[in-house]
């Protein structure tokens, strides 16, 4: 397929905008000196360039395309106002100007930006030139090995096996998942990461199960209905969870310290926020000591899920629109045969109710898997 000066330059400016957004963004989380006046600028320059990229595809947009846009460019600037969170503007207009793309295409960026990007890091701290700040985690040390927190590298860990495990498709070998299963073991270890772990021996489960064995149709009618139901099941679930929670019950306060305290700072969420509908500014601290038995500071404020920190900061419309998206991935996924998108969100569907990742590409690239996917099915115009 022959495609024209202009298309070939615009796919290169794209790939080469998310590289710079995924860089940029580990970089803010590690100990990589990055000032806010170089992220400021870099932002910029992606924001620009996203502008510039959507104006250049301008004569393959459409009638849904425009909607599409019109949808989530309002609701993004809105929940901006009201949250401060501006770059979920650059993750609104990156869903659009993914138009024409191939999502392995985009994944194998991720997995060259961003996995280049850990290497680069972990090696500085192995040889001495970033500290590997350790975090008393239980009877053992967690390491962040080049990073501000512990979990960081675990979580980037985790996305880049299920983003390599995407890109291979059908054609990962046993041998390799031996290896993943065995690194997740490692990993476990130096970063003491439970969720990760579970969720990336899952992976390699499910994978087997759906990609290899052929044991699990993602287009069967339970598989379907989970894909139907499963994000705003979630959703759902948490809101409940934040309006229900009883400090006096005994069962609620069991259930509470079984998920790590979560369910207590969704009711404190609840309690100090109310359900907004579009978002609003809220303030967390994350980083305390435990006193007495496990009781937390007073000062400690922390909501530890995605979706019900989506909903606390982001607001009620600006989520549902996000469990739009990923229930569409996730039926699309069934109707199209990608057993491994299936995997993908699936096991996302389970990291969303304890951590945030689903909003953040850096940390997950599948809300860019949207357009493609509308293109695939003939519901958007295809730029090719």
């Amino acid at each position: 397929m022959h495609l024209s000066g202009t298309e070939d330059g615009s796919r290169v400016l794209f790939h080469a905008l998310f590289a710079l957004h995924c860089i940029v963004t580990i970089l803010i989380d590690s100990m990589i000196p990055i000032t806010g006046g170089m992220v400021r600028i870099a932002r910029l320059l992606i924001l620009l360039g996203l502008f510039v990229l959507i104006f250049l595809r301008r004569e393959f947009m459409g009638t849904r395309y425009i909607l599409l846009g019109a949808v989530l460019g309002i609701a993004s600037v809105v929940t901006v106002i009201e949250s401060g969170k501006e770059i979920l503007l650059i993750t609104a207009l990156f869903i659009l100007a993914a138009r024409g793309e191939d999502f392995r295409d985009i994944c194998r960026t991720y997995l060259l930006s961003a996995g280049g990007t850990v290497c680069l890091v972990v090696l500085l701290c192995l040889c001495g030139v970033l500290e590997d700040y350790t975090y008393p985690h239980g009877s053992a040390y967690a390491h962040g090995l080049g990073f501000e927190y512990y979990s960081t590298l675990p979580f980037l860990l985790f996305i880049l096996q299920i983003v390599w495990m995407y890109v291979k498709a059908d054609k990962v070998r046993w041998w390799e998942l031996a290896v993943c299963t065995l690194a997740n073991v490692v990993y476990y270890r130096l970063f003491t990461v439970r969720l990760t772990f579970l969720l990336g021996v899952l992976a390699i489960l499910l994978y087997a199960a759906v990609v290899r064995l052929k044991l699990v149709d993602p287009a069967s009618h339970w598989t379907m209905w989970i894909a139907r139901m499963g994000y705003s099941a979630l959703l759902v679930f948490v809101v409940w969870l934040s309006v229900a929670y009883n400090a006096d019950s005994l069962s609620w306060q069991a259930w509470n310290t079984r998920l790590n305290n979560r369910i207590v700072m969704l009711h404190e969420a609840f309690l100090r926020y109310s359900l907004p509908v579009l978002g609003r500014r809220i303030e967390m601290v994350g980083q305390t000591f435990v006193i007495n038995g496990g009781a937390l500071a007073r000062d400690y404020f922390y909501i530890d899920s995605g979706i019900g920190f989506s909903v606390f900061a982001f607001g009620i419309l600006f989520t549902l629109l996000i469990v739009a998206l990923y229930t569409y991935l996730y039926t699309a996924a069934g109707r199209t045969g990608d057993g491994m998108l299936y995997v993908w969100v699936s096991v996302l569907l389970l990291f969303t109710f304890m951590n945030n990742i689903w909003i953040d590409l850096a940390y997950n690239p599948l809300l860019l898997a949207v357009v493609p996917m509308l293109e695939k099915e003939r519901i958007l115009r295809s730029t090719t």
